[in-house]
Parts: C-alpha cells; sequence; structure tokens
C-alpha cells in the first residue's frame, strides 16, 4: 500500500511582519488522506505520520527548505480525515492552484 495525502485546496492567507522577517508566504492547506497507514497527524521520530510526510514532500518541492507546518487539529493513528486544515509557511509565494497540482504529483 502506499497510502496517499490529497491536498484540496491551497490559498494564501497572510503575509504578516514575522512572514516578512523570514522571507516565508503564509498559507492554508486543506488536506484529505486515509489514515490505516499513518501514526497519526503529529511527526514523530521513526514513524509514519501525516504531518511528516506533508513536510517531506514540501521540501522536495522546495529544494531543501525546511516548511514549518501547523495542523488545525490531530487525528490518532489509523483516523481519517476529509478537509483537515493545515498552515504552511512557504519560502516564496506561488498560485493555490499550481501549489495543490504540484504536491498531489509528489
Amino acid at each position: 500500500k502506499n497510502p496517499m495525502i490529497i491536498i484540496i485546496c491551497c490559498v494564501l492567507i497572510m503575509i504578516t511582519s514575522r512572514c516578512l522577517a523570514m522571507n516565508t508566504v503564509r498559507y492554508r492547506l486543506k488536506i484529505a488522506y486515509d489514515g490505516s497507514d499513518f501514526a497519526g497527524w503529529q511527526y514523530q521520530h521513526k514513524k509514519r505520520t501525516v504531518q511528516g510526510v506533508l513536510i517531506s514532500t514540501m521540501r522536495r518541492r522546495f529544494n531543501g527548505h525546511h516548511i514549518p507546518t501547523l495542523g488545525a487539529s490531530r487525528t490518532d493513528t489509523g483516523v481519517h480525515a476529509r478537509g483537515q486544515i493545515v498552515q504552511a509557511d512557504l519560502p516564496m509565494e506561488v498560485s493555490g492552484q499550481e501549489l495543490a497540482y504540484q504536491l498531489n504529483k509528489m
């Protein structure tokens, strides 16, 4: 099995002074996933988690940059989500539609 995370949509939500200081742009991602093969949402060392896979995918998309993410909620092992909201601070401004397309291809 190769469980995936589906990016439903990405929206630029704000450019704050903190974002400007760190040269980042804040996005809201709406994601869905089958949690059967994940150890929950939150990153855990040496475990396959939704947040860990999302960070890894975004790191590949943004040439090795660490992408801070924050989930609006968490799920436990084996729990599915449809419409979970994630905040991500990206190193550049990108079209939300293009970002969703690119991340879903990876």
